[in-house]
């Protein structure tokens, strides 16, 4: 599993890049190979889900994204609670899901509720210098 996670990070180096589809089948075969090898609720799958749900939702492939982001947001409920800042920041990748299917009015009460979740978790000085009450 800790060669299968370095491909995770692997994937999301690629996003970064630019390199979208290279990460979409890099994670893609990671996760598949994770989920022979890890119990259901293993929070790595979580994390997993979560990173190919983003290098989807680059793809613009939001259905696919937003099947694994909501996957990742359930996992994330249940292991740190729905008011985790983990939780928000899925919250916001399904927020772009939500902006990419046309689904406006919806994305922004979700990224709204996700930004509130955030700052209930940080001082609110580093909420303003790290730019998340301008988001």
């Amino acid at each position: 599993p800790a060669m299968l996670l370095s491909q995770l990070w692997l994937g999301s180096l690629l996003r970064a890049e630019g390199r979208v589809e290279d990460a979409v089948i890099l994670q893609t075969e990671m996760l598949r190979q994770l989920r022979v090898r890890l119990a259901a609720d293993h929070p790595d799958l979580a994390l997993a889900e979560a990173e190919l749900g983003r290098s989807l939702l680059a793809a613009r492939r939001y259905l696919a994204a937003q099947e694994h982001l909501q996957q990742a947001r359930t996992a994330c409920a249940t292991r740190f609670g729905t008011d985790g800042w983990q939780c928000a920041e899925i919250d916001l990748d399904l927020a772009a899901v939500m902006e990419g299917t046309g689904h406006l009015q919806e994305a922004r009460v979700l990224r709204e509720q996700a930004f509130r979740q955030l700052r209930r978790g940080l001082p609110d000085d580093a909420v303003d210098r790290h730019g998340f009450a301008r988001a």
